[in-house]
């Protein structure tokens, strides 16, 4: 975890500082305080802190048999996503501190790798294995995209990344190679990036995306590049392995 000072990693658990037993996969904070979801070994587990500084681990019952990847401060409060016993897993929570699954997804969703809050309604958008799903709530969901059978670069993976640029939806990441998705009618249907552009031709692809003053900055892996890595910067951070892209949206 990243404390205040930006520099310091916080330990949830003595136990797990020794035995680095504990992944977080995904924080956010709301109007309660930080939420961190994860796992201790292959047991769901969830984190509140009203600080960001001291953590306390809250009751997993909630979530057993769960795999939560992803939450936002976003619907009732917090908005929790994964994959469960029975498909795609969804929990919310008004205070961050009780929680409840969201029982919508048997039969029609296997696994949501991510989770986003609109910023032009309010609403979410959950990036699945076989759609892409919509909610006002947190508590319904509806498909208004479905993956091709064809071919799965038809909608952008469960894990990537997704930002607003406007009314346009940039998604990127989620794969093993580079993958920039754009939408222009709400997340209804995806066109992708031309998989052939040189500036993003790299071994592993995008992590994260972030819009800032209408551009686009984008940070990930580049095992071997030889090439600069930006239209009119070479922002890297490693010349090996950490690269950053700078771009403006088409």
């Amino acid at each position: 975890m990243v404390g205040p000072d930006g520099f310091r990693s916080l330990s949830f658990d003595s136990e797990a500082e020794e035995y680095g037993l504990v992944e977080v996969t995904a924080v956010s904070r709301g109007g309660s305080g930080w939420i961190a979801v994860g796992r201790w070994e292959l047991e769901p587990r969830i984190w509140f802190s009203a600080d960001g500084e001291s953590w306390v681990q809250l009751e997993s019952t909630p979530f057993a048999e769960a795999n939560l990847v992803d939450i936002v401060a976003g619907g009732p409060g917090y908005v929790a996503v994964g994959s469960g016993s029975d498909g795609a897993a969804v929990f919310v929570s008004q205070s961050g501190l009780d929680w409840q699954a969201v029982d919508v997804f048997a039969g029609r969703e296997s696994f949501l790798g991510s989770v986003h809050v609109d910023p032009t309604d309010g609403s979410l958008l959950a990036f699945g294995n076989r759609s892409v799903w919509r909610s006002r709530t947190g508590y319904d969901w509806t498909p208004i995209h479905q993956r091709s059978a064809l071919t799965w670069l038809s909608q952008p993976p469960p894990w990537a990344d997704a930002v607003w640029v406007g009314d346009t939806i940039v998604a990127a990441g989620g794969d093993a190679a580079f993958s920039l998705w754009y939408s222009y009618d709400d997340g209804a249907s995806w066109l992708r990036h031309d998989p052939d552009d040189p500036v993003f031709d790299i071994d592993v692809g995008i992590d994260a995306l972030i819009e800032h003053r209408g551009r686009l900055i984008a940070v990930g892996m580049c095992v071997s590049c030889t090439f600069n890595l930006a239209p009119t910067e070479t922002p890297r951070i490693d010349p090996e392995w950490g690269a950053i892209w700078v771009g403006t949206p088409n």
